[in-house]
């Protein structure tokens, strides 16, 4: 299978709930660390990579590997766009 449809199944079945869920809190910068190396964790997983510490492939090559945009970027768009809805939405 290609591994961009692997990719798009993964994000279509696992991340949009993830980030459906998290899309109305508020994170520090520690949790948006540690949601993008669980991230990666998973994309190791979906690309079959060997662990980082016996392949030295940083989370930054995961990412580009798959053709994806870290969780903590992908999470702040949505809070963004829900942003946008409640200051445009009526009283």
């Amino acid at each position: 299978m290609p591994v961009k449809d692997k990719t798009h199944y993964f994000h279509t079945l696992v991340v949009s709930r993830l980030l459906h869920g998290m899309s109305t809190m508020w994170l520090v910068t520690a949790q948006l660390h540690r949601i993008n190396e669980f991230y990666a964790l998973c994309l190791r997983t979906v690309l079959r990579f060997l662990p980082s510490y016996l392949s030295r492939r940083t989370n930054a090559i995961v990412f580009g590997r798959a053709q994806v945009n870290p969780l903590s970027t992908q999470l702040l768009q949505k809070q963004f766009a829900l942003l946008g809805k409640v200051a445009l939405s009526p009283d």
